[in-house]
């Protein structure tokens, strides 16, 4: 790369003196270090967003399990009543019911791989960075 004199940065960086280069260095060092905690900040923040998000998936999931259960246990041991409108509708929101528990159960499943993938990440990129540093 030629630099505005006409100097290229490998001739620069040859005129510099040992202390000068090693300057360089532990300054690429320091910044990668900072680089290496923010990196690991956004990972612990993304961790606890999907930890939240899977506690409340898991509450959903629990209070449409708990509905279902109730809604089906009033009806056992009775006969099917015609169907009216309003019974079809109610049979209507428990199969929906259903599916959003289903959904809901693989979001969550989703999100337990994800966290348990970022929980590993973190001592990895804590090694690089005291690899890097020595």
């Amino acid at each position: 790369m030629e630099l505005g004199n006409g100097d290229s940065a490998a001739a620069l960086q040859q005129r510099r003196g040992p202390r000068q280069r090693m300057i360089g260095i532990e300054e690429r060092r320091r910044q990668n270090r900072v680089a290496a905690a923010r990196h690991r900040q956004r990972q612990q923040e993304r961790l606890e967003t999907l930890e939240r998000r899977e506690a409340m998936l898991q509450q959903q999931a629990d209070e449409l399990e708990a509905e279902v259960a109730a809604v089906r246990s009033n009806g056992a041991g009775h006969p099917s009543p015609p169907r009216d409108p309003f019974t079809a509708a109610v049979l209507e929101m428990l199969e929906t019911a259903d599916l959003v528990r289903s959904s809901l159960d693989r979001t969550l499943d989703g999100s337990t791989l994800a966290i348990q993938e970022l929980q590993g990440v973190p001592e990895q990129d804590a090694q690089a960075t005291d690899d890097e540093s020595q």
